[in-house]
């Protein structure tokens, strides 16, 4: 699809509504799916009565972690972990859109991915947490988020995000 619109909302709004299938996936383009990710989808759909399933989001460095990089960082750089088994969401905990799915019925309920978030093109803005946004407006509607952990996708981190800079720039 060509969309002359920029932004990553927008690009998940338009594609969500060209897709035809119940359950709409998304994932980062850095981003590498585990094998058998959308059959752990599936699989945690048909178990839990979620509306989201989103999945374990891996870190994929590309040079040693930086020893002051704290486990308590790493959220700012896309990395979910909530342990090993598959359940409803716990307070506090959170889903990544670089792999996250959504029930069709749910995300058009709640009206999609807010144009207002999300980041648009390469600027300076680190706008984010469009899918937090989308995730509190169907759980207002009673839906329910999961972590599936055997969901998992690898997330390459550029260099640029293992800089002090970049952390306080976010």
């Amino acid at each position: 699809l060509l969309e002359p619109r920029p932004g990553l909302s927008n690009a998940r709004n338009v594609g969500a509504a060209a897709a035809r299938a119940p359950i709409l996936h998304f994932m980062d383009d850095d981003a590498e799916a585990a094998p058998d990710l959308l059959a752990r989808l599936i699989e945690a759909f048909a178990t839990l009565d979620a509306a989201v399933v989103g999945g374990r989001v891996e870190p994929v460095f590309p040079a040693p972690r930086p020893a002051w990089l704290d486990d308590s960082l790493l959220g700012y750089l896309t990395v979910v972990d909530w342990g090993g088994e598959l359940r409803f969401c716990a307070p506090g905990e959170w889903l990544a859109g670089a792999n996250i799915a959504f029930r069709r019925a749910a995300l058009e309920a709640a009206g999609g991915f807010s144009a207002a978030l999300g980041r648009i093109g390469a600027g300076a803005a680190l706008l984010s947490n469009e899918e937090t946004h989308l995730i509190a407006r169907i759980a207002a509607r009673g839906g329910r988020s999961a972590y599936a952990p055997a969901a998992s996708v690898r997330h390459h981190i550029e260099a640029a995000r293992l800089q002090p800079g970049w952390f306080r720039r976010r």
